[in-house]
């Protein structure tokens, strides 16, 4: 069921006020106040309405990808859908045990940092399996204990923590060490010294805490 859960599986208001007062030229000034503010204000909305066209690109972009983590006996995975949202799966262990998380989430992009990344924020992270129970489960004749847990990426108390999205063609150079050398484990995530795929990884995390786009 984990492979199939992958598989289908981111006003300011302006207050106005004059006084009546006698003297014209006060009155003028007020009123070219009142123009200055009202030009801000239609300024503000084409800055707003811009960015919210160039979010949805990279939404849209999003839809569809599949990001994973793999470590030896560890693997994670989250399969985006539409306007930043994503389920996602992660498992542990080896033999008949093991430790394995379903969830869905969403992440809204907060702010551009630059032509190949963005800041995004873990909106939502909710979790379908009981944390901290666990169950045994017979699959393909052998029986298996199964213990749920969180996701070693998207915890419960990583909500609104916030993430780094590398786009295609980030300079190596520029993510963190750990990064780049999860990313240098595939020759499909890079190519002359860039990402050729999308990442994520968590803003102020020291270590593995890293997705790369999968890459048929």
């Amino acid at each position: 069921f984990m492979k199939r859960k992958i598989l289908i599986v981111l006003t300011i208001l302006l207050i106005f006020s004059a006084c009546n007062k006698k003297d014209t030229k006060e009155n003028t000034k007020v009123d070219n106040s009142k123009v200055e503010s009202s030009q801000k204000s239609e300024e503000t909305k084409k800055v707003k309405n811009i960015k919210k066209d160039e979010y949805k690109k990279i939404y849209d972009e999003l839809d569809g990808k599949e990001f994973f983590y793999a470590y030896q006996s560890q693997a994670e995975a989250i399969y985006f859908y539409k306007d930043g949202y994503f389920d996602g799966a992660f498992r542990s262990g080896d033999y008949n045990q093991g430790k394995v998380s379903l969830y869905n989430g969403k992440f809204d992009i907060k702010e551009k940092l630059d032509e190949t990344s963005y800041l995004i924020s873990l909106r939502r992270i909710d979790y379908e399996l009981p944390l901290g129970e666990s169950e045994m489960r017979n699959i393909e004749g052998m029986d298996f204990t199964l213990e749920y847990i969180e996701s070693k990426m998207y915890g419960k108390d990583d909500k609104d923590n916030l993430y780094i999205l590398y786009l295609p063609h980030r300079k190596l150079n520029d993510i963190k060490d750990h990064e780049r050398s999860i990313a240098k484990i595939d020759d499909k995530h890079i190519k002359d010294g860039e990402l050729k795929v999308f990442a994520i990884g968590k803003k102020d995390a020291s270590e593995e805490n890293f997705m790369v786009e999968y890459v048929r």
